[in-house]
Order: structure tokens, then sequence, then C-alpha cells
């Protein structure tokens, strides 16, 4: 306890030094803790967009339908796969999916297109969709002919709200079908491949286009309340569906792997840039540390004379490096923290470096980032920085425990 209490006072025998070398502490740890909280927000937001415009964060497929996207393979019986997702309280809701490539036709010319068959009332909660409509309205009837398509679509197409579509796409036999549709909304995600590739239209017009039973469709797109809940709940799904061969169980990740690998190499270069910092925060408390310990020899060398061992020198350096990384680590994450908290409810405005709208992978990320740290990213942060703080005053601490006494006290001034 005596060489807690020693260290206290000498830590604050230099205020400057001190405080000098808490704010580095602290300033690493706020810039840490502030790109990871961006980039878990950014993330969170561009899976979760992608999902609510896609394919959901978990997908129920037929096992053979990934292969090939034939819409031949396709899930028979709704009810008895979406029955399995009962009990499972992180799933927010589950929606039917049919999908396929066609032709869109206008007397104004022909153009490809993926289409998004879906259930309108199942929708409500779960698409993003009825949030991009910049003209018109949603699809309201599971029945209808009504379709939106995307902003550049109707613009290629020259159709507005009420105009007609012819689609055209092979059915489960092969044959060429044709249905007539009626555009009731246009939507804009910011994204050209979905504004520009794709459209949605009821579920049963659909089926009557490709020849479905009323039970089938392609997949069940299904929705969590937190998309980092997604491995856990696809490891029960998988105990309910374990006939593997029928019942395909994807990620997100699976299902748009591009996705997938940008927030993976994206993650990696963001950590590799806070271990740059580290070491440039570390060197710079070793170098203050270091500098400390040598004015300080003639002290040592008192102290040696006097009995204490050069172990006790040792835990006495070390306890001051603990002390400083203790200080350091307990503001730097208060103020890391409140940085977070406002970028949580304020954003980050990216408009600020640029105009463009960001496109990765299909999905439009919006022009304020918003934070969102994860509390086991917080706990590793905070351990590594500590840490990093104590290694950095190993060798300072091993330097003045190896102090000779006579050459100590030769150095007085």
């Amino acid at each position: 306890m005596w060489i807690i209490k020693l260290a206290w006072r000498n830590l604050w025998r230099n205020k400057r030094r001190t405080l000098i070398t808490i704010s580095s502490i602290c300033f690493g740890l706020v810039i840490a803790l502030v790109f990871i909280g961006l980039g878990d927000g950014t993330y969170g937001t561009m899976i979760d967009s992608a999902a609510r415009l896609g394919s959901g964060h978990i997908t129920l497929e037929n096992s053979r339908y990934r292969a090939s996207l034939s819409s031949r393979y396709t899930l028979r019986s709704i009810d008895e796969v979406a029955g399995r997702l009962k009990g499972l309280k992180e799933i927010q809701g589950w929606a039917p999916r049919i999908i396929g490539q066609a032709m869109l036709s206008t007397s104004y010319g022909s153009v490809g297109a993926a289409f998004i068959a879906v259930d309108p009332a199942r929708e409500q909660e779960n698409t993003l969709f009825i949030k991009k409509m910049k003209q018109g309205t949603y699809l309201k009837d599971a029945e209808g002919r009504g379709a939106i398509i995307g902003s550049r679509m109707a613009q290629r197409l020259k159709v507005s709200i009420g105009s007609k579509l012819i689609i055209t796409a092979n059915n489960l036999q092969g044959e060429i079908t044709s249905e007539l549709l009626r555009v009731v909304g246009i939507f804009e995600t910011g994204s050209d491949m979905i504004d520009g590739y794709l459209l949605q239209i009821p579920l049963n017009r659909a089926r009557t286009l490709l020849g479905m039973n009323e039970s089938e469709v392609s997949q069940i797109a299904v929705f969590l309340e937190n998309q980092r809940h997604t491995e856990s709940v696809i490891s029960r799904l998988k105990r309910r569906f374990p006939d593997r061969s029928v019942v395909a169980v994807l990620s997100w990740r699976e299902v748009m792997p591009q996705l997938a690998a940008y927030v993976e190499i994206d993650g990696m270069s963001n950590y590799i840039f806070q271990v740059i910092i580290f070491i440039i925060i570390a060197s710079g408390i070793l170098n203050t540390i270091l500098m400390s310990v040598m004015e300080r020899q003639y002290e040592f060398g008192v102290h040696l004379c006097l009995g204490m061992s050069p172990a006790s020198i040792l835990v006495l350096v070390l306890a001051e490096t603990v002390l400083l990384g203790i200080l350091g680590v307990t503001v730097g994450t208060l103020l890391g923290l409140a940085c977070n908290q406002y970028f949580t409810v304020k954003g980050f405005d990216m408009t600020l470096f640029t105009s463009a709208e960001i496109d990765i992978s299909g999905v439009a990320l919006e022009p304020v980032l918003y934070s969102d740290l994860y509390p086991d990213h917080l706990l590793i942060i905070v351990v590594l920085v500590f840490a990093m703080t104590i290694l950095s005053g190993i060798y300072p601490a091993v330097k003045a425990a190896r102090s000779v006494p006579a050459e100590a006290l030769r150095k007085r001034r």
C-alpha cells in the first residue's frame, strides 16, 4: 500500500508531465472509441438497410435455389416453414417472397429487370421501400396488378403513376408468359442498381405469372430487431430445419457476399488505423516515462542506499504507470462515451467532406453517419489501451531497477 501512496505522490511532483501523459492516453482512447462507434453504427445501418431492401437478415429458401437462382426451386408450404419461426423473440417479422428475372415493356421500349413479389400486408413493418417512395403509394393489394419501380427505371421506360407495364418471364414449365401491370408508386433509394433494375409486384400476381401454387414462394425473408443476433438465431433455426436438403437457412452474409466482404475489409482497415494510433501514443508514453526515470536516478540511488530493493523500485515505477493508465483510461472512456452519445443523437454529417451519394454493394448510405458502439468493442478497446500503457512502462521500470547506487548518487545536480 505504501508503494501506491508513494507512486501517487511521485506522479504529481511534475503535474505538467503527468497531465500531458494522461492527455495522450485520453486522446488515443477517444479517437479509437469514436471511430469504432461510427464504424459499428455505419455497418449496422448498411446491413439493416440491405436486409430490409432485400431478402432479410436471415433467408429461408430451397436448398437448390442459391446455386442456380432458378424460380423452379421453391418452398412448397409457407405455413409449415413459418410455423417453425415461432418462439424466437429476436425475430421482428417475416415475409414471403418470390424473386425472378423478367422483361418490362412499354410503348417506349423494353428493359431487363429483377422483380420481388411481396405480400403488402407483411411488408408494412419490415420493408424500407415504404419510406423510399418518391411518388404514389406502396402496394396495397396482394391480388392486384400494381407495381412499384425505381426512379431510374421510370425514366428509362418514360412512365409515371398510372402508366401500364407488360412484364414477361419464363414460368416454371419454361413457357414465356406475360402479365399487365400498372405503376402505383415510384421509389428512390439512392442506389443506381436498385433504382434502375428492381420492381416490386404483388405476391399472387407473380404466382400467376410463374404458374406457382397458392402456398409456393421462392424464399422467406426473416427480419431481426438487432442484426447482431443473426448467428445465434441461425444456429437455432438450423436445429428446427434439420433436413438441409430441403430448406437452407442463410445469413445476410451468404445472400449478400459483396456487402459482407466490404464490411470485413473496411472493418479490418479501421482496426489497422487504430493500431497505428496506439503505437504512436505508446511511443509518447514510453518516452515520457523514460524521461521521468532518467531524471530521477539520484532519487532511486537514495532509495537503494536506504535499503529499498531493486524489485521495489521496479514495482514503484510500474505502479506509477498503472495509476497513469487508470486515470487516462477512466477520463478517456468518459469522454469517448460522451462523443459517441453525441454522434448517436446528432450524427456525423458526411456532406462536410463530399456531396456525392455513397453507394456500397447496392446499398445507398445516408449522408449522416450515426454511432452505435457495441459494449464488447468498448471493453476490448479500453483493455487494449490500458495494456498498452502498462507495456510502455515495463522498460523504464526495468531500467530504474537496474540503477547502481554509487553511479546514481554521482548524477546529483
